[in-house]
C-alpha cells in the first residue's frame, strides 16, 4: 500500500543573521507530512547539509518504503554534509 507524502517547501525569512558562519537572512525549508507523521527539513548548507530541492526526491522515495527510511534519512544527511565537508578540509 502506498503512502500519502505531502512536502511543503517555506522560506523562513529573518531580520538578522543567524549565527556567526551564515550572513544570509533567508532560509529554505520543507514540512512533510507522511500519513500522521510530520517532519521539518531546514538544511543548512554552511555546515555541510544539502540543500532542501535536493533532499526531497530522496525523502519522497524513502517515504514510499516506510517511515522508518523517512527517519534515516533525516538522521543520516547532516552527517553526509560534514564528512564531504572533512574531505574538502572545512569545518
Amino acid at each position: 500500500m502506498s503512502e500519502a507524502i505531502y512536502i511543503h517547501e517555506y522560506l523562513l525569512r529573518s531580520g538578522v543573521a543567524l549565527n556567526a558562519a551564515s550572513q544570509r537572512r533567508v532560509f529554505a525549508g520543507a514540512l512533510i507530512r507522511v500519513n500522521d507523521g510530520f517532519g521539518c527539513v531546514h538544511p543548512w548548507p554552511e555546515f555541510g547539509d544539502a540543500p532542501v530541492e535536493d533532499q526531497a526526491p530522496t525523502i519522497e522515495a524513502a517515504a514510499a518504503g516506510n517511515q522508518r527510511a523517512v527517519a534515516a534519512v533525516a538522521a543520516a544527511a547532516p552527517g553526509l554534509g560534514r564528512r564531504r565537508n572533512a574531505e574538502y578540509g572545512r569545518q
